[in-house]
């Protein structure tokens, strides 16, 4: 009878969470924890059940052993929580404001109109050239240990650039107050990640990886979604370098 080794099980689980964590950004655009609050908060389950190969988490005795690793779950994860994240911002967002052409003047505008002090924008990849060349003169994209970083006059605003696999075309700015990332940990270990091995069912083993989060609203007004013109339409002009 085959079984499954529990030292690779520990480190299936280390290289998954290790994968998840270098990915998931959702902990970082609002404030998170682990299930503190009292009031009712409606959880949801982001993940999926995997059928793994039964060599990822037994020893070989009779040739080279197959790491303890399945690359792409742990990120497939943080790509949910992504797009759960960003569909909650969509919904429940109050301020919407748009800008014909975007500039340091007219992004700084917007922000003292609504009274807002972000902590992270979430911006899409249409401008991630335009930014980076300093087409849009003092609104530009710093860096700091390689995370990138919207330059508007003193702030610096941690960026979050869409994606393929997390798609919008919109500015959205959020404060600190917006809402809170709230996870209900692996019952077993602690971890935000949930992995249950399961049984070996025709040289497979089921496995069930996820994340049982929610988003607990805070303030609507604390956020702020811009419509925006492609940079292909805007005016741009050179950034000032003296």
């Amino acid at each position: 009878m085959i079984e499954i080794d529990g030292e690779r099980i520990r480190m299936f689980k280390s290289n998954t969470r290790a994968e998840y964590d270098r990915y998931s950004q959702v902990r970082k655009i609002v404030s998170s924890g682990l299930v503190q609050l009292q009031e009712p908060l409606e959880f949801v389950q982001i993940g999926s059940r995997f059928h793994i190969p039964i060599e990822v988490l037994i020893e070989s005795h009779s040739g080279p052993n197959v790491a303890p690793n399945i690359v792409g779950l742990g990120q497939s994860i943080a790509i949910g929580e992504m797009n759960y994240l960003l569909k909650q911002f969509q919904l429940f967002v109050s301020n919407r404001d748009h800008i014909e052409e975007i500039s340091f003047d007219s992004l700084l505008k917007l922000l003292t109109t609504y009274n807002l002090e972000p902590r992270s924008v979430l911006i899409p990849l249409d401008f991630y050239s335009a930014l980076h060349l300093g087409k849009f003169g003092n609104l530009f994209v710093d860096y700091s240990n390689y995370d990138p970083f919207l330059a508007l006059g003193w702030s610096r605003i941690p960026i979050y650039w869409s994606n393929n696999y997390v798609p919008f075309d919109q500015f959205i700015f959020v404060g600190n107050e917006l809402g809170h990332w709230i996870v209900k940990p692996d019952p077993k270990d602690g971890h935000a990640l949930t992995i249950d091995v399961q049984e070996i069912r025709d040289g497979r083993v089921d496995v069930i990886i996820k994340t049982v989060a929610c988003f607990a609203h805070g303030s609507s007004k604390s956020g702020l979604i811009i419509d925006v013109h492609s940079p292909k339409k805007v005016v741009t002009s050179p950034r000032n370098t003296d």
